[in-house]
């Protein structure tokens, strides 16, 4: 790298490095290496945000709906007519 890092900024640098380069060979993609850090409206990040759902739904065996929305039958759209 030319210049010395702080260990904690240097393995950060790895890690982003490692990261960039599965998405360049197209081992991976740019969504899934980087979903968990993307910063929500309120601040919090993608990973903090789902971490307490996935422990909820871990612990009772079930699924959330994926649209609860639409669950409310008064919500839901008749794309019939």
């Amino acid at each position: 790298m030319g210049i010395s890092l702080p260990q904690p900024m240097e393995a950060l640098y790895l890690i982003v490095k490692a990261k960039l380069e599965a998405v360049e060979t197209g081992i991976s993609t740019i969504e899934r290496e980087f979903f968990y850090d993307v910063v929500l409206p309120d601040g919090k990040t993608v990973g903090e945000w789902m971490a307490p759902q996935l422990e909820t739904v871990y612990q009772s065996g079930d699924m959330p709906s994926m649209l609860p929305e639409l669950e409310d039958k008064d919500a839901r759209i008749n794309v019939c007519n």
